[in-house]
């Protein structure tokens, strides 16, 4: 049955303009996506008996929802249109926690201001962490205000809100040298050395594969390996968001003996390199375990980004920055902001 929605008389040229704001707001219904933000302004701009049909087939929100959005409202809907990993979820769950802290679940997303706003930062800056001491750390509060930035945008797209009154909220990341530490193929050889056969293997995809642990260790497969061809097949939940699920790095002359040591080892039919690594697995305790067997008091920070960015600048002193961000699967200005080191 078709559902028709009458417009009454007007131009060739403005019927064509319902045609198409009409035809984005079907294809974002169907696709449980928001409608483009020009559609969204000719939405509210249209006439009320075109506006009440689409609330009547349910394209749009009602007038009288509108009136209703909470800021608890804001946070559920923007979380119940992302399209991310459970685990993604779950942080950005979190990210947006402290705006029903500050303003509460009942709060009026329409009456916050830019003032609000601006005393929601200075609020969250010297919020405390919840474990150790000092307030959130500036690169938190960074990922946190980027994504209430996101959500009050959806709100605006969606029509619910007028504008985005965090639009112009600003904190800035800062990039610190105190994490960063060079893993050296000295302090890798001690640390294979202590390692157990499964975790021995972790470290070297890791260090020597430049890999992203877990995520990247949870869907690796032996299939995904090519001999022949010195290659295999890296899947990267990261960055599948960005139209790249995967990549192609080569079988590094030194990553080899450990994998043909773990290929021997694992039980006949066994697909799966790690079975039991998901990506929201621990591998720090092991590590802890591993580094103290190897004779390493001191807590190495942020151990598997720091094997990464080892990595990266190790390798760009055989080859090109292009092809090695190619190989981990970074960006060039990623890796120069993030990843390449000064070493001594």
């Amino acid at each position: 049955m078709r559902r028709a929605i009458g417009i009454g008389k007007v131009g060739a040229k403005a019927a064509e303009s319902y045609r198409v704001h009409i035809e984005h707001i079907e294809s974002a219904h169907v696709g449980g996506h928001s409608i483009p933000p020009a559609t969204a302004k000719w939405v509210a701009q249209t006439k009320p008996q075109v506006r009440r049909r689409l609330e009547e087939l349910r394209l749009v929100e009602a007038q009288a929802e509108r009136e209703k959005l909470t800021i608890g409202n804001l946070v559920e809907r923007y979380l119940k249109d992302l399209t991310v990993t459970p685990r993604t979820l779950i942080d950005y769950r979190k990210h947006l926690r402290p705006l029903i802290d500050f303003f509460t679940h009942e709060a009026d997303a329409k009456t916050v201001t830019k003032g609000d706003a601006d005393r929601f930062l200075r609020w969250l800056k010297v919020q405390p962490k919840k474990r150790g001491n000092g307030t959130l750390a500036p690169n938190y509060v960074s990922k946190m205000v980027k994504t209430m930035r996101q959500a009050f945008a959806a709100a605006v797209a969606d029509n619910l809100l007028d504008e985005n009154p965090i639009a112009g909220l600003y904190a800035p990341e800062q990039i610190s040298d105190e994490d960063d530490y060079e893993i050296t193929r000295e302090l890798t050889e001690r640390i294979l050395t202590a390692a157990n056969p499964r975790y021995r293997l972790i470290i070297a995809l890791a260090r020597y594969g430049g890999l992203r642990c877990p995520s990247e260790l949870a869907g690796m497969c032996w299939s995904h390996f090519y001999w022949d061809k010195g290659r295999f097949l890296i899947l990267s939940p990261k960055t599948q968001k960005q139209g790249k699920p995967s990549r192609i790095a080569p079988i590094f002359r030194e990553l080899l003996p450990f994998l043909l040591d773990a290929y021997e080892m694992a039980p006949e039919g066994q697909e799966k390199v790690f079975p039991g690594i998901d990506g929201d697995s621990n591998l720090r305790t092991e590590l802890i375990r591993t580094l103290k067997r190897a004779g390493i008091s001191d807590t190495i920070p942020s151990f598997y980004r720091n094997c990464r960015s080892s990595r990266q600048t190790e390798l760009e002193e055989e080859f090109s920055l292009h092809v090695v961000c190619k190989w981990l699967g970074n960006t060039e200005k990623v890796a120069r902001r993030h990843y390449l080191k000064v070493r001594d």
